[in-house]
């Protein structure tokens, strides 16, 4: 009897160590490593896996290639250029511009460790800038813009721009970049001002 209870014992053990242990935390993702970019003032810590691109005009100070998600077709771009003025308000109807018939838009205003920003969110069918449009516009597009106004310094225009699904995975890092936070953002009303 005693060997019985030992082998039931046994079994239950080896069952056991089988199953999955209750309360146990699921593996973390591995942390994306960064590289840091200076662009004048403004200091940048994008992932590794956004290259770098000789910017297509003297506007930009910076450009980025940012690889595709699972699903899209092809990659974003991130583009930095020094900002001579205006903020959401006065620049929307360009960037609504590069859209393609009606445009969903979000505005929001922020705090970041790089200053205050305003940050815009557009989707649609994106067509590109006016100086570059593309030759066939991308249907599920999707454009970040953030007016960046750090303090006694000038302002930055980061533009985020390509397939939906690469641009929304892009965006978190984007913010991470500038050291702003989402969830503390407040709508912003551009009609109003």
């Amino acid at each position: 009897m005693r060997i019985t209870a030992v082998c039931v014992a046994s079994l239950t053990l080896a069952f056991c160590s089988l199953a999955p242990v209750s309360g146990e935390e699921p593996k973390a993702k591995p942390e994306t490593k960064t590289t840091e970019h200076k662009i004048q003032d403004l200091s940048l810590k994008l992932p590794e896996t956004w290259k770098t691109e000789k910017p297509e005009n003297k506007l930009r100070l910076a450009q980025f290639v940012i690889p595709a998600v699972e699903g899209d077709d092809e990659g974003a771009t991130l583009v930095v250029s020094a900002f001579t003025g205006g903020g959401i308000k006065e620049n929307m109807s360009r960037w609504v511009g590069e859209f393609k018939d009606s445009v969903k838009v979000v505005t929001k205003t922020g705090e970041s460790a790089s200053g205050p920003y305003e940050f815009a969110d557009l989707t649609g069918t994106y067509a590109g800038p006016s100086f570059r449009r593309r030759a066939t516009p991308l249907e599920n597009g999707r454009a970040i813009t953030i007016v960046l106004k750090p303090k006694d310094k000038p302002y930055y225009y980061l533009k985020l721009a390509g397939p939906s699904k690469t641009v929304e995975a892009a965006t978190k890092q984007l913010r991470e970049a500038i050291g702003a936070d989402a969830a503390k953002e407040k709508d912003f009303n551009r009609e109003a001002e």
